[in-house]
């Protein structure tokens, strides 16, 4: 991952998405890594975002779906979207959308989705399995489930000629959104600093939840005609 994190740096990138991540504890497990490793491993990953961040690249990353409260467990971290100048996306979704299309509130904090004002940048759409019947609805000709329409239609996992989409939920699906959008300003323009995009992202995300910087929101949910009309 950090090699990845510096061959892209390298490319002259301006976004660099990555939906993936991993919790350690600072303190280790016995019998699979010590206190001393786990340090390594955060450092060597804060050293590989923080050379993206040197060379123009803006980290943004998955917060992670473990359901940690970041601003009270402080022994557990996430990777690479703990790291200094690492974007870190939390996860949105509806709960029972299928039911009310034009009703529901869209950006529930996700069941899994990591959280803390101390770890969150932004938020996304990432979908969830939240709503709790087992009844079907269908939409557009499409009989599924209830909770289905709930998720994200994302990209599969198969590369190629047969690749594939279907429905998912993660912090892993939120990225990509906030990716697409810092796409989008460094389009409309041009280059700039990673710090200057990021301020953007987040000074044209919708504010949710409690005023200002928000434990589930950060900034807020990220709003994409906001992020290139500054």
């Amino acid at each position: 991952v950090a090699a990845g994190i510096v061959h892209a740096a390298d490319q002259g990138v301006d976004v660099i998405s990555m939906s993936l991540g991993g919790a350690i504890y600072k303190s280790g497990v016995p019998g699979e890594y010590t206190a001393r490793e786990a340090n390594e491993l955060k450092n060597l990953i804060a050293k590989a975002v923080a050379y993206a961040h040197q060379k123009g690249a803006l980290v943004i990353t998955s917060a992670g779906n473990e359901g940690i409260n970041g601003d009270k467990d402080k022994n557990l971290i996430h990777l690479p979207s703990d790291a200094p100048h690492a974007m870190s996306v939390s996860a949105t979704a509806p709960i029972g959308w299928a039911l009310d299309p034009n009703g529901t509130f869209l950006d529930n904090l996700a069941s899994y989705s990591n959280y803390g004002r101390s770890v969150i940048s932004v938020a996304a759409p990432g979908g969830d399995a939240a709503y709790p019947g087992n009844e079907n609805c269908t939409l557009g000709g499409l009989v599924r489930p209830c909770y289905v329409f709930d998720l994200v239609f994302s990209t599969g996992g198969v590369v190629g000629p047969n690749a594939y989409y279907y429905w998912s939920a993660g912090t892993s699906m939120a990225t990509p959104h906030v990716s697409g959008v810092a796409a989008l300003a460094v389009s409309r323009y041009g280059r700039m600093h990673p710090a200057q995009l990021r301020s953007l992202l987040e000074r044209g995300a919708d504010d949710l939840g409690q005023p200002g910087n928000d434990p589930a929101y950060g900034a807020g949910r990220v709003n994409a005609v906001n992020a290139i009309s500054r």
